[in-house]
C-alpha cells in the first residue's frame, strides 16, 4: 500500500475510534441519567411503600395474618413498575439492583407480623389468665378446670416453647396465689400444710433453737433463693458469728449495731427504708435476709464486691472470705479480708452448717451422692433432708440418678408432663444389684419418712413428695412387681409402720394439686404469709386486753406531730407503766425535734435559701428531706396531682430527690408488677424532665437510671405504651437472668 493509502486508512480508523468513543460516552450518559431517575423514583417508592405497609398493618387483623403477603404483593408491584419504566436493555440490571429492597421489605413485614401475632397470643393468654384467676379465687375447688382452660389456649398458640413454659408457670403462680388468698381469707393460717411445707421444716427462717439450728435455717433460705450451698453456708456462718443467727436482741457495738448482720449507721438506715418499702419492720427476718441481696446489688462497693464474689465462689473458704467484704469486722482490710476479727469462727460455723452440723449420737451422716449429670441445685431441701434420713436409717450410700429437670430436659428423657422432677420435688435412686428384701425395706423407710409418691423400676426407685400414689415400670399400678405389691399397698393406705423420722420429715406432708405448679421458693413465701396470718389471727384474740394502751399509742404519732401531746401528759397517764413511758417519751421528744427542724428547713426552702444544693453532701440531703417531709404535711389532703407538681418543683429547685421519693421510685422499679413499674417510671420521667441531672447524683441510682432510659426510649422513641414498656423491661431482666444462669 502506498504511503498515501496508509495515511487515509489511519485517518479512517481514527475517525471510527472517535465516533465509537462518542457513542460509548453517550450511552454512559444515558445510563447515568436513567440511573439518577431510578434512584429518585426508588426513594419515592420506598416512602410510598412504607406508608402503604403501615396502612396494611393498621387495617389488617389483630393477629397480623396476611401482613407479609399483602406487603410483598404491594412492593413487588411497585418495583415491577419501576423496572418497566427504564429502557429494555437496562431492565435486567435495574431489577437485580432492586431485588434487595423487596427482600428487606418482606423480612421487615415478617418480623412485624410475628410481633403482632406474638402480642395477640400473649394478650389472649393474659386475658384467659385474668378470668381463670378470678374463677380460682371465687371457686377454689374448680382450680383444675380453670388451669386446663388457660393451658389449652397456651398450647394452641404459636409462641416459642420457652415462652409457653413461662406462660404456664405464670398461670400456675397466678391461680395458685388466687386459691391461697381465697382459702386464707376464709381461714387464716390454714394453708401451710397444703403448700407442702411441713410444720417441722424451717419456713425460711425460725427464731427458735440454738445457733446451729438458726444458721441452718438461714442457709436453707438462701439455697431456696438460688445461691450455691457454699455461699449460703458462708452467709449463715457470718450471721452466727455476728449475732448468734438472731435477727433482734440487744444491739451490738455499744448499742449501734442491729440485726443478723449487725448493720450500723447508714447501712442500718437503708435496712429500715427497705423494710418500710415492703410494709414490714427491720426486725422481720425475711426482710433482713432479702436486704442482704439488695445491698449486694445496690449497696456500697464492699457489699457489691461481696455479692459478686459469693456468686462465683467455688469453695467454702472463698465464699466465707467474700462475706468479709460485706461484714468488715475489726481488723478487716480489703486486700487482706481474712485478717478481720473472728475469721476462724466464721469459717468453722460455715463448715458445720454446710456439713449438716454436729453429728447425731448414732454416728456420722452418710453423705448424699449423685451421678455427674444430675442437677441437684433445684431439688427441694425437704426432699434432700428426707432422703438423708432414709439413707442414714438404711445404712448404705445410694446414688441419686435423677434430680431436678426443666421441662425441655424432662420431655427429652421421656418424663411425665406433670413430673414432680420439674418442681424439684423428686429424686430417682439407683438400686441396681440390690436384693428384693432390701428394696422392700428401702421402700418402707421412704414411705414412713414422708415420701408420698413411689415408683418401682428395674434398677431404680423414684421418690417424691407429691400426692400419695405408687406405680411400676409402665407408669401404672398394674405393672407393680409382685415382690413390691404388699409394701406399696400399705404405702397407698398410709399404713407403713413409722420409722424414726429425719429432722424435716412429716407424715402429714400434703402438697395440694393447686399448689404443685408453684416453685418451692413461692410455696415457702406463701407458707410464711400463712404463718403470719395465723399468728395475726391469734394476736387479734388478745387485742381487747390491751385496748386502752393500743388506743393511746396508736394516736401518739398524730398527736405528737401536731404538738398536742406533751411530756407531762405521758408522765401523768395512769394507764402507762414506767416501762411503757420510757419509749413513748423518747418518741415524743424525737418527733418534736424532727418537726421543729423540718419547719425551719421548709421555711428556708420557701424563702429560696435551698436552691441548687449539693446532692453528694449528706448534710444537705438530710436538710432537704426534712423540708420535703414538712411540705408533704402541709399538703395533707391535697389532690395527688398537686402533690406531684409540688414535688417536681421541689426537686427542680433543690436539685435533690428526697429519700421518700427515691424509695417509692426504687420500690416501683424493683417490683415484678408491670403496673407498679410503669407508675414509678412515669413519676421518674416527670422528675427527670424537671431536673435533668437529679438521677445522675441519686445514691446507687445507676440501675434506676438505666431502666428509666430504656423506658423513655420505648415510650418516646418507639411508641410503646407505659404498660408495654414496663413489661419489656421486666422481660429483659428475666432474659438477662436466664442467660446468666445458662452461662453459670
Amino acid at each position: 500500500m502506498s504511503a498515501f493509502g496508509s495515511q487515509v486508512s489511519r485517518a479512517g480508523r481514527q475517525i471510527f475510534e472517535v465516533n465509537e468513543r462518542a457513542a460509548e460516552e453517550a450511552d454512559r450518559r444515558r445510563r447515568q441519567d436513567v440511573g439518577f431517575q431510578v434512584e429518585t423514583q426508588k426513594a419515592q417508592l420506598l416512602i410510598d411503600a412504607g406508608q402503604k405497609a403501615m396502612e396494611i398493618d393498621r387495617d389488617g387483623p389483630a393477629n397480623g395474618d396476611g401482613l407479609v403477603n399483602a406487603v410483598d404483593a404491594d412492593i413487588s408491584t411497585r418495583l415491577d413498575r419501576l423496572v418497566q419504566s427504564v429502557p429494555p436493555d437496562m431492565r435486567a440490571q435495574v431489577k437485580a439492583e432492586l431485588a434487595p429492597i423487596r427482600a428487606r421489605t418482606v423480612l421487615s413485614a415478617a418480623a412485624q407480623q410475628n410481633e403482632k401475632r406474638t402480642g395477640w397470643f400473649k394478650s389472649n393468654i393474659s386475658e384467659a389468665q385474668r378470668i381463670a384467676t378470678q374463677q380460682a379465687h371465687d371457686a377454689p375447688d374448680q382450680f383444675e378446670q380453670a388451669r386446663a382452660t388457660v393451658y389449652g389456649i397456651i398450647d394452641k398458640s404459636d409462641l416459642p416453647e420457652p415462652e409457653k413454659l413461662k406462660a404456664r408457670r405464670d398461670t400456675d403462680a397466678a391461680l395458685g396465689g388466687a386459691v391461697y388468698t381465697a382459702r386464707e381469707m376464709a381461714e387464716p393460717g390454714s394453708q401451710r400444710r397444703r403448700l407442702g411445707i411441713a410444720p417441722e421444716a424451717p419456713a425460711g427462717v425460725t427464731m427458735t433453737g440454738g445457733e446451729f439450728e438458726r444458721g441452718q435455717s438461714i442457709a436453707s433460705y438462701y439455697r431456696n433463693k438460688g445461691l450455691s450451698p457454699v455461699a449460703s453456708a458462708a452467709i449463715a456462718g457470718h450471721f452466727v458469728q455476728e449475732n448468734g443467727g438472731r435477727f433482734t436482741g440487744r444491739p451490738g457495738d455499744s448499742g449501734t449495731a442491729f440485726g443478723a448482720a449487725q448493720w450500723r449507721e447508714e447501712r442500718f438506715e437503708g435496712l429500715q427504708q427497705f423494710a418500710a418499702q415492703r410494709g414490714t419492720t427491720w426486725e422481720d427476718p425475711q426482710t433482713q435476709l432479702d436486704y442482704v441481696e439488695w445491698e449486694g446489688l445496690n449497696g456500697d462497693a464492699g457489699a457489691r464486691r461481696a455479692w459478686n464474689e459469693l456468686q462465683n465462689a467455688k469453695t467454702l473458704e472463698d465464699a466465707t472470705e467474700a462475706m468479709m467484704h460485706f461484714e468488715r469486722p475489726q481488723g478487716y482490710q480489703p486486700h487482706s479480708p481474712r485478717g478481720g476479727h473472728g475469721w476462724d469462727n466464721r469459717l468453722r460455723n460455715a463448715r458445720e452448717i454446710l456439713g449438716g452440723g454436729r453429728q447425731p449420737a448414732g454416728g456420722r451422716d452418710i453423705p448424699v451422692v449423685s451421678a455427674g449429670h444430675v442437677k441437684m441445685d433445684g431439688v427441694d431441701a425437704i426432699v434432700l433432708d428426707r432422703w438423708k434420713a432414709v439413707q442414714n436409717q438404711f445404712g448404705r450410700q445410694l446414688t441419686i440418678t435423677s434430680g431436678h429437670r426443666d421441662r425441655v430436659y424432662n420431655k427429652r428423657v421421656g418424663g411425665a408432663d406433670k413430673s414432680q422432677h420439674i418442681h424439684g420435688n423428686a429424686i430417682d435412686v439407683s438400686v441396681k444389684g440390690m436384693s428384693k428384701e432390701d428394696r422392700v425395706h428401702l421402700i418402707s423407710l421412704a414411705s414412713s419418712m414422708g415420701f408420698t409418691g413411689i415408683g418401682v423400676y428395674e434398677n431404680s426407685l423414684h421418690l417424691d413428695t407429691g400426692p400419695r400414689r405408687s406405680w411400676g415400670p409402665s407408669y401404672g399400678g398394674e405393672s407393680i412387681p409382685a415382690w413390691a405389691k404388699g409394701v406399696l399397698d400399705a404405702h397407698n393406705a398410709g399404713q407403713v409402720e413409722a420409722t424414726a423420722p429425719g429432722p424435716l420429715a412429716s407424715r402429714d406432708y400434703d402438697l395440694a394439686p393447686e399448689y404443685s405448679g408453684l416453685s418451692f421458693a413461692d410455696r415457702l413465701q406463701l407458707a410464711q404469709q400463712s404463718d403470719r396470718a395465723g399468728a395475726e389471727a391469734a394476736r387479734s384474740a388478745l387485742a381487747q386486753q390491751k385496748a386502752q394502751l393500743e388506743a393511746y399509742t396508736s394516736s401518739l404519732d398524730v398527736r405528737a406531730l401536731n404538738f398536742d401531746l406533751t411530756e407531762a401528759e405521758v408522765l401523768a397517764d395512769p394507764n402507762l407503766t414506767d416501762a411503757d413511758r420510757a419509749p413513748l417519751l423518747r418518741t415524743v421528744r424525737s418527733v418534736a425535734n424532727d418537726v421543729s427542724a423540718g419547719e425551719r428547713a421548709f421555711a428556708d426552702y420557701q424563702n429560696g435559701a435551698m436552691r441548687d444544693l449539693n446532692p453528694l453532701d449528706s448534710d444537705e440531703r438530710a436538710v432537704a428531706d426534712k423540708a420535703y417531709s414538712t411540705m408533704l404535711k402541709s399538703l395533707s389532703g391535697a389532690a395527688p396531682e398537686l402533690v406531684q407538681q409540688q414535688t417536681e418543683t421541689f426537686i427542680r429547685n433543690t436539685g435533690i430527690i428526697p429519700q421518700r421519693v427515691q424509695a417509692d421510685i426504687r420500690a416501683g422499679f424493683y417490683a415484678k408488677d408491670p403496673a407498679l413499674l410503669a407508675a414509678a417510671a412515669g413519676q421518674a420521667v416527670a422528675i427527670q424532665k424537671a431536673a435533668p441531672l437529679a438521677f445522675e447524683t441519686m445514691p446507687n441510682g445507676e440501675q434506676v437510671l438505666r431502666d428509666l432510659t430504656t423506658f423513655r426510649t420505648l415510650v418516646e422513641g418507639r411508641n410503646y405504651t407505659r404498660a408495654e414498656a414496663a413489661q419489656e423491661i421486666l422481660d429483659q431482666r428475666s432474659d438477662a437472668y436466664h442467660t446468666a444462669e445458662r452461662m453459670n
